[in-house]
């Protein structure tokens, strides 16, 4: 998804208002024999849950699902984000595809923006697989990023 049709789709975003939010997103279980894994860094407990975008909860899940069923739980460190009404880090005036839920950041603290960062390609897989674009793959690096858009 482009940013274009993420506006045609979820409405525009003005002042860091984004008055569709409640039509889009709601609260995503993340099921228990994950998130025993999985910390929540602003929590600062498991993730047992996530509010975004209704667009990422299928394969954000079937995305987990892959990393359980792959032994890859302990290489799954860090939720550090999804909704965040913010521009792009470093492009003003560019909407974030944060703002409008459809991106997911984890393990930021060794995966930082420029950088090449430490998650494994077999976790990577279990995201790309389901439809996410890695920010790994990205002209500025961002790997701990995960997201539906592509802009």
């Amino acid at each position: 998804m482009t940013l274009d049709q993420a506006i045609e789709r979820y409405g525009p975003i003005t002042n860091g208002i984004w008055p569709n939010e409640t039509l889009f997103c709601s609260i995503l279980k993340i099921p228990p024999d994950i998130s025993q894994y999985w910390l929540n860094t602003a929590a600062g407990s498991q993730t047992t849950h996530i509010y975004c975008n209704k667009d990422l909860q299928e394969p954000l899940l079937i995305a987990l699902q892959n990393v359980r069923d792959r032994g890859l739980l302990t290489a799954l460190h860090t939720f550090d984000g999804c909704l965040n009404i913010r521009e792009v880090r470093g492009e003003p005036e560019k909407i974030s595809s944060h703002a409008y839920g459809i991106s997911i950041d984890i393990n930021a603290a060794s995966n930082k923006l420029g950088e090449t960062g430490d998650i494994p390609p077999q976790l990577v897989e279990c995201f790309t697989s389901t439809g996410f674009n890695w920010g790994g793959r990205f002209h500025r690096k961002d790997p701990m990023h995960f997201s539906l858009g592509d802009w």
